[in-house]
């Protein structure tokens, strides 16, 4: 039998969205020639111009979403590619979208508070003006109804079993009276893991032979709960916005196991092993967020926000091994982490078409970590960090748009005494055209330095394994980061719209990790370095139909995409890409689909060619104005667990890797929501989310 290759799917896929684009089109002509007494005039669902393209989301879609992520799936906005099971948005060229709420940033959380039926219309922005964006490059901004008086209590529930069980609640309630809304957050978790670990193959080249290590997972057990707690109050009057939120969180693994075979070749005892990694760990986190934003007189308006957050954790990590004359492994760590900033947008206004944006930031972060067990140490890790911008704005009628950033970072840090401080700057170049209401044409430029940071640089030394170490690399610099896209957003129709594009990513003298003999040619010990520029070039289409009154709705992504390494890793691949999404509306029921092949890419900063297996999946959800229930079932022909394969070559190391995830094995997504309003609503309000805490610095 003939296989059918990918590219027949995806070639089918396009002439059936096509075909029935055209045959959608066909049946419109005939109904309005037969009797063209019956005249329908179809709203404008979608326009876009040069600074920002507006989506309004149908009742049928807001009906059936049980949250802003998945309500920015079921819109199928062409500049976007939506994971609504990962929770994730990014561009077609796969960079971080930031998601607002009336113009507030949200966390994970907030999009889970989300009530669709308050949802006016969506807003998606390449490098926006506005200063209360902070910066972010590519933006949704969601246009919610604001409350008078009253609000709303949402509960929800998302259960993932047959595989893995997970289970996350949450419970959000917001009240709104005259010029105050408050809002507040309670997001349980609990998660426990049957099949998680690693098939790990390693060959290490030492200094008389080859040893080869086989690590066989044979089981093992996690347990994880956690819950995120937040609060805010925000007062609101023409020309003011004040918001203050307050987060606590507890992390907790209460138990983590990893437990396998173990066996080496050659070995003299030609015995094999056994091993067992525990893993514990908690944490705690306080926050505190702020955002004050006053609009003045002449067009100027000004935009603070201030932050503080501070976490305390306590991890263990022990390794043992039934080999004789190998001691147990033991990296325990307590660390308390602290980081404050504080940031200020100045924006203002000449004539309408040009415009300034100042800004001004600082953070300070500081690690005090205690390493115990086999390699015990102590650090001390501070850095901190200044930034200016000024962006000059040039904008003709919404119609052609430029921009020009230019930014100097200031950065300094500390490892153990040891201080080390960099300047660099930032440019950053976007232009926009907009011909008509219907099209547009983009381009970004932005090259960048990145330091390096936090654990990479300590020069402390602990054990992996029995043969393998780790290290930083103290005399670690900066590297170079070019991104360059151009895109062309056509919206035909309410019923047909793509989107083409093409970008260029590259690394320049970025670090890469290394290997290198240790201990007289005994061991191997990893660290890092600066080798080799890393390229990737990428192209494709997102194109998106809208039939049978928005009954039907069909997403096809086909790109190719090419990759490149010189260096301590040299190395090439091209690739052809794709994915399909369909979803069909009818009455109160809805049902989607998704299908996204097998994965390769090139890690940038290792070498390793990561690989996955394709993911598909089916949900079928009902709704009405109070409850919202959905049923997924994901990649439900597939009964093993391995869906991940990791492959590294060094002169000195090299390792294959299979990871063990529930998340591979078949599963059913249950989520169950209920909403309670109450109160009147009109204009615009916000939501709150779940605060993170300080970022950590230990070896992981």
């Amino acid at each position: 039998m003939k296989t059918v290759s990918p590219r027949h799917i995806l070639a089918l896929s396009i002439i059936v969205i096509s075909s029935a684009v055209t045959l959608y089109a066909q049946e419109k002509n005939d109904t309005v020639a037969k009797d063209l007494q019956e005249v329908t005039v179809e709203g404008e669902m979608q326009r876009i111009d040069a600074t920002t393209a507006t989506y309004y989301p149908t009742a049928k879609v807001k009906k059936a979403s049980n949250n802003a992520i998945d309500l920015l799936y079921r819109m199928a906005i062409s500049q976007l590619r939506v994971d609504p099971r990962g929770m994730s948005v990014k561009t077609t060229t796969g960079e971080k979208v930031t998601v607002f709420l009336n113009y507030l940033r949200a966390t994970d959380a907030d999009i889970y508070g989300l009530r669709s039926a308050d949802v006016l219309k969506v807003e998606y922005l390449d490098f926006p003006t506005d200063p209360r964006f902070q910066g972010a490059r590519h933006v949704v901004n969601i246009i919610l109804r604001r409350y008078i008086y009253g609000g709303y209590t949402k509960l929800s529930e998302d259960v993932t079993t047959l595989t893995d069980m997970s289970s996350r609640g949450s419970l959000y309630s917001k009240f709104a009276y005259r010029k105050m809304l408050y809002d507040v957050y309670a997001g349980p978790q609990y998660r426990t893991y049957d099949h998680d670990g690693t098939l790990e193959k390693s060959v290490f080249h030492l200094a008389d032979r080859s040893i080869e290590r086989n690590q066989d997972h044979l089981g093992g057990e996690k347990n994880i709960f956690e819950i995120p707690v937040s609060f805010r109050a925000i007062y609101e009057k023409p020309g003011i916005q004040i918001a203050n939120t307050f987060g606590f969180g507890f992390f907790d693994i209460m138990k983590s196991t990893d437990r396998g075979s173990l066996d080496y070749t050659p070995d003299i005892n030609a015995t094999e092993y056994s091993y067992e990694r525990n893993t514990p760990c908690t944490s705690r986190s306080y926050s505190w967020n702020g955002g004050y934003y006053f609009i003045f007189p002449k067009k100027l308006s000004l935009y603070v926000i201030p932050s503080f957050a501070y976490t305390n954790s306590d991890a263990h990590n022990t390794y043992t091994a039934t080999i004789p004359g190998v001691d147990p492994v033991v990296n325990d760590h307590r660390e308390d982490a602290y980081y404050a900033s504080l940031g200020a947008n100045l924006y203002k206004t000449f004539n309408n078409r040009h415009s300034i944006v100042a800004s001004l930031s600082g953070n300070i972060s500081n690690n005090s970590i205690d390493y115990m067990g086999t390699s015990p140490s102590h650090n001390d890790y501070s850095s901190s960090i200044l930034q200016g911008i000024i962006t000059y704005n040039f904008n003709h009628n919404n119609m052609f748009t430029g921009s020009l950033m230019l930014s100097g970072v200031a950065f300094r840090t500390k490892m153990n005494g040891k201080k080390e401080s960099t300047y660099y700057p930032t440019l950053y170049l976007s232009a926009a055209w907009s011909p008509s209401r219907k099209s547009r044409f983009s381009f970004s430029a932005n090259l960048y330095s990145t330091p390096a940071a936090g654990a990479n640089l300590s020069p402390n030394i602990i054990q992996i394994n029995e043969i393998l170490y780790q290290t930083g690399n103290p005399e670690l610099k900066s590297y170079r980061t070019f991104n360059s896209n151009l895109s062309y957003t056509y919206l035909a129709s309410n019923s047909l719209n793509l989107q083409a594009y093409a970008s260029y990513n590259g690394y320049y003298d970025r670090m890469v990790q290394t290997f290198a003999p240790y201990k007289d040619g005994r061991c191997v010990i990893e660290s890092e370095m600066n080798s080799g520029d890393f390229n990737r070039f990428s192209a494709g289409v997102n194109l998106t139909a809208r039939l049978f009154s928005n009954s039907l709705i069909l997403q096809a992504s086909p790109g190719v995409s090419h990759q490149s390494s010189s260096g301590y890793y040299d190395e090439s691949l091209t690739r052809f890409e794709w994915s399909l999404d369909a979803q069909y509306y009818f009455g109160s029921f809805n049902l989607s689909a998704y299908y996204n092949p097998r994965g390769h890419i090139i890690e940038v900063y290792n070498g390793s060619h990561n690989r996955n297996a394709e993911a598909y999946g089916v949900k079928v959800g009902w709704a009405n104005n109070s409850w919202n229930i959905s049923v997924r079932a994901h990649n439900f022909f597939r009964t093993g667990y391995i869906g991940q394969w990791t492959d590294l070559v060094t002169p000195v190391y090299e390792r294959h890797s299979e990871i063990i995830s529930g998340g591979m094995h078949a599963s059913l997504d249950i989520s169950v929501t209920y909403t309670i309003g109450y109160g009147k609503k009109v204009g615009r309000g916000n939501e709150i989310g779940a605060q993170g805490g300080a970022g950590s610095a230990a070896f992981k």
